[in-house]
C-alpha cells in the first residue's frame, strides 16, 4: 500500500485474513487525508478455518542395501500422491535409514502429511529391504616352508 495517493488518484487495498475460527471479523481502517471530512472505514472479513486433513496415500516400496549394508529413503518412496485442500506443508518418514537387520523383515514406515494450517494425517507402507551384492572373498596366500 502506498505512503501517499495524489488527488483525484486511487489505489488498491489488500488485506489477508487468516482466521483462526469459522466466521465473521471487523477491521478498521483510517485515511488521514489532512482535510476536515477523515473517517474511519469498518467492515466486516469472513472467512473459514481449514480444519480438513490432508489426503495421505502411500505405496510400498523395495529398496536395495548398498555395498556398506546401507540404504535411505525419504518421503518421495513411499508418498503416492498426498494432497490437500490448501497446501502441503511437510512430508515426514518414521523411519529412513535401513541396514542388514532390516532384510527380509516387514518394515512399518509411517508418512506423516502436514498442511500449511497444522492439520496432520497419515499413512503407513510397508519397506522391502534386499541386499543383491554378493559377497567378495579374499584369501590369503599361505607359504610353507
Amino acid at each position: 500500500f502506498p505512503d501517499s495517493i495524489n488527488c483525484g488518484d486511487s489505489s488498491l487495498l489488500a488485506i489477508r485474513f487468516n482466521p483462526l475460527a469459522t466466521g465473521q471479523d471487523s477491521a478498521t481502517i483510517s485515511i488521514e487525508n489532512n482535510d476536515i471530512d477523515e473517517y474511519l472505514f469498518t467492515f466486516v472479513i469472513s472467512g473459514t478455518l481449514d480444519t480438513i486433513k490432508p489426503l495421505a496415500i502411500c505405496k510400498e516400496t523395495t529398496v536395495y542395501l548398498d555395498i556398506k549394508g546401507m540404504t535411505s529413503i525419504d518421503a518421495s518412496y513411499i508418498n503416492n500422491g498426498s494432497s490437500d485442500n490448501c497446501a502441503i506443508a511437510t512430508l515426514a518418514l518414521s523411519q529412513e535409514d535401513f541396514i542388514c537387520t532390516h532384510i527380509s523383515s516387514s518394515n512399518s514406515v509411517t508418512l506423516t502429511v502436514s498442511d500449511i494450517n497444522d492439520n496432520v494425517n497419515t499413512c503407513t507402507a510397508n519397506v522391502m529391504v534386499l541386499d543383491t551384492i554378493r559377497p567378495t572373498v579374499v584369501c590369503k596366500t599361505r607359504r610353507y616352508t
